[in-house]
């Protein structure tokens, strides 16, 4: 089951940002995990996985590590940072992505958990995945804002849709526009407003462009192409209002009181939009 395979990575006739993200990730896989250590990023995986649980499809009696294991999907999988823990827990994982260097550094770590034979890699452009089967997929992650960087929203999003299964969900993140909005704020990059709430496109604090989404922005794209919306949270929605110069000692010294105020208030829609990011779940009808 093993395995990479290079299918549709330049296949699309129109025209994207993936080329500067395939280049930004080239540069960037050896020391990638090494950039995410701090307690600010840490909350972040946290409630990743807090808000993502209760959409993983059960494992019944007999199906871990088989064949028959639920099927995910792990679309922008990158370093498996996601991958590698849900292969561990028994399910058939796919990871994707766009960069030949992300895979290899998530086919080396999978290799020294010993998890290589139970995940596949596939080197695929997630606006066009032909390899993997309509329908077929029990969980689609896109998380780490995939969709934010692929800037074909429509399409990325089209393609999801296409490779769940009835029944089955789809989790993504995206950047949040308010986060941006209040960053050039802050820097008085005042000529950058009009662009981003026009557009919702920046490259401002980033090496390629980011489409960003605000919370009704999100939930119109998943219902367009088909999914139901079950919830939206901001991750976060009360660390991120901290002054960054005393954020990290916050986070050191209360960590869990922190993380557990997030987990309140993350899907309350009162907060949802202070989200540094926002992350949705949506299902497709069906069984």
């Amino acid at each position: 089951m093993d395995g990479e395979h290079d299918n549709g990575v330049n296949g699309s006739k129109k025209p994207s940002n993936l080329h500067r993200v395939i280049k930004f990730y080239e540069e960037h896989a050896k020391d990638y995990d090494s950039d995410y250590e701090e307690d600010n990023w840490r909350l972040y995986d946290d409630l990743t996985w807090y808000f993502l649980e209760p959409f993983i499809p059960l494992i019944e009696a007999g199906q871990g590590g088989t064949a028959n294991a639920p099927i995910i999907l792990d679309a922008g999988g990158g370093t498996g940072k996601w991958s590698i823990p849900l292969a561990k827990r028994g399910y058939h994982v796919v990871c994707v992505d766009i960069s030949k260097p992300m895979l290899d550094q998530a086919r080396e770590k999978a290799k020294t958990e010993e998890m290589e034979g139970t995940i596949e890699f596939k080197r695929l452009d997630i606006r066009n995945m032909p390899e993997i089967e309509s329908d077929s997929c029990d969980l689609v992650l896109a998380v780490g804002d995939v969709i934010s960087y692929a800037l074909d929203e429509d399409m990325v999003v089209g393609e999801l849709f296409r490779v769940c299964k009835p029944g089955g969900c789809c989790i993504a993140s995206v950047d949040n526009t308010f986060t941006y909005l209040i960053m050039e704020l802050k820097s008085e990059r005042w000529e950058l407003l009009d662009a981003l709430l026009a557009t919702r496109t920046t490259d401002y604090s980033s090496p390629h462009p980011v489409r960003t989404f605000l919370p009704a922005d999100l939930q119109l794209l998943f219902e367009r192409h088909g999914f139901v919306v079950e919830q939206i949270a901001g991750k976060p929605v009360i660390t991120n209002t901290i002054a960054k110069r005393i954020r990290r000692l916050k986070l050191e010294g209360h960590y869990k009181e922190l993380l557990e105020l997030e987990k309140r208030f993350g899907a309350d829609p009162a907060f949802v939009g202070h989200g540094g990011h926002l992350q949705i779940a949506g299902r497709k009808q069906g069984s």
